[in-house]
């Protein structure tokens, strides 16, 4: 066990699996805990850790909610992963890891460990990997999207338009500081009319994962894994589309990227797509949604250099980059 799941935080997730482990069939011998990800600053206090086995014992991922968060969330969930896990059984090399436990008392659950590394991490560590991880993130979404369809529909940008004018308005009384202000306001405006010029177009409507990122796709030997579901919900195919490529371009657009030259781009989208299927590129609904996404990510930004740690040096950097292919 590492030394940080001794503190008493994490002692709470270990005795969990302790208490757990000779139901699933295993003794605690059979695996070494090591946590991967934890949140404790805030009121969603959540632990991920990964019980590696020993000798023939399967790798097994624990996620434990320690405080903060309603029993229905933990089972909002868990019924979305369910539902997940179908969507994709028997898909060949398209998968959601099984669930092997849950105990909703306790806001706890055991499932398989996904075998490979996240898109993240893969593009991360070897770029000329980039437009293969790309292409298999593209064919899992397309299946989820084309497997939980729900029925065409007509574009109503309304909730989006609020959010954005708010923030614009927020922005344009002073009320909140915004790094790069004026052309923060031409852009929000840009996605404004974006977003009305879409009404009434047709759009299809599929459950949405809930947090569509590069962390919670895992490619390995058996192929591509869905992780991370939040609760069901169908909304505009835009919505996950925007958020993944968002994340991914913002974060991995090229360093020697010069303004004005969006063949990356281009390419990148070119690969996702080529997973997908061309169909969604075309999407109306994502066309904006990718650009609100920008300005989303750009509110975030401090308005301040000093308070400004690597992590928003880098964003800001990007978002200037693809604004000036985006809009």
């Amino acid at each position: 066990m590492d030394d940080v799941l001794a503190t008493p935080d994490f002692a709470l997730t270990a005795a969990q699996w302790a208490r757990t482990a000779p139901a699933l069939g295993f003794a605690l011998a059979d695996h070494d805990l090591h946590l991967i990800r934890a949140r404790l600053t805030d009121p969603h206090q959540r632990v991920v850790v990964l019980a590696q086995g020993r000798g023939d014992a399967p790798d097994l991922i624990l996620k434990h909610t320690l405080a903060g968060q309603l029993y229905k969330h933990f089972d909002n969930g868990v019924v979305a992963h369910v539902r997940a896990v179908k969507v994709f059984d028997g898909e060949g090399r398209l998968h959601v890891p099984a669930l092997l436990h849950v105990d909703p008392d306790a806001q706890f659950l055991v499932m398989q460990a996904a075998d490979g590394e996240t898109a993240h991490d893969l593009i991360a560590d070897d770029s000329t990997k980039r437009a293969a991880v790309l292409q298999a993130c593209g064919a899992w979404m397309g299946h989820w999207h084309r497997q939980t369809y729900e029925r065409d529909n007509p574009i109503n940008p309304t909730v989006v338009q609020k959010s954005l004018r708010s923030l614009r308005d927020q922005v344009a009384s002073h009320d909140r500081g915004i790094v790069g202000r004026r052309a923060f306001l031409e852009r929000a405006a840009v996605v404004d009319d974006m977003a009305e010029a879409a009404r009434g177009q047709v759009t299809k409507l599929a459950a949405t994962h809930g947090d569509m990122n590069l962390r919670n796709l895992i490619i390995g030997p058996q192929g591509t894994y869905g992780i991370d579901f939040g609760a069901i919900h169908t909304a505009p195919i835009g919505h996950d589309l925007a958020r993944f490529f968002s994340n991914f371009a913002n974060f991995f657009y090229p360093t020697d990227a010069a303004d004005g030259d969006a063949r990356w781009l281009e390419n990148d989208l070119a690969a996702f797509f080529a997973g997908y299927g061309a169909d969604g590129r075309n999407d109306p609904a994502f066309r904006y949604l990718l650009r609100m996404e920008i300005i989303k990510e750009w509110a975030k930004v401090p308005k301040d250099p000093a308070k400004r740690d690597a992590h928003h040096r880098h964003r800001w950097t990007g978002i200037q980059l693809l604004s000036t292919f985006l809009f």
